[in-house]
């Protein structure tokens, strides 16, 4: 037997929704996250931004 989510079974127009939408601004990566189910709304969200480096192994902040 096998654990089985809630939503593996409903139709299509009650599944819940999940977006992504991700940009650039400036040397910044922003990420916005929603998840959405008919009927009750915003489930989870999310949104940030923030900066990456790729840096040589032993090579310090600063």
């Amino acid at each position: 037997m096998s654990a089985r989510s809630p939503w593996e079974r409903a139709p299509g127009e009650w599944s819940p929704r999940i977006t992504l939408l991700e940009r650039t601004a400036g040397d910044a990566q922003h990420v916005s996250l929603r998840l959405d189910a008919p009927m009750l709304g915003r489930l989870y969200g999310y949104e940030g931004s923030f900066a990456y480096a790729i840096k040589s192994e032993g090579q310090t902040n600063g």
